[in-house]
């Protein structure tokens, strides 16, 4: 069996990690020797903490409270 890369994995739960409350954005981080998978919230929510593994497919799980998100006008 293929092991998969980070960014198959990140493909993969995408959909479902982007649709849990307060779940602003998901990433790649670490390095190329220690790739991990950053899950940014916007604040601190024990149903998504309870909902997110620590895991995913071998990958350790990196979870980074952001606060609120917006977008900036352009300059």
């Amino acid at each position: 069996m293929d092991t998969k890369t980070i960014s198959q994995v990140l493909q993969e739960y995408r959909t479902w990690i982007l649709k849990l409350p307060d779940v602003t954005g998901l990433a790649q981080g670490g390095t190329s020797q220690n790739p991990h998978i950053t899950i940014y919230l916007r604040s601190h929510n024990e149903k998504a903490l309870q909902q997110i593994p620590r895991t995913l497919e071998g990958f350790t799980v990196t979870i980074i409270e952001t606060g609120p998100i917006q977008a900036c006008d352009p300059p």
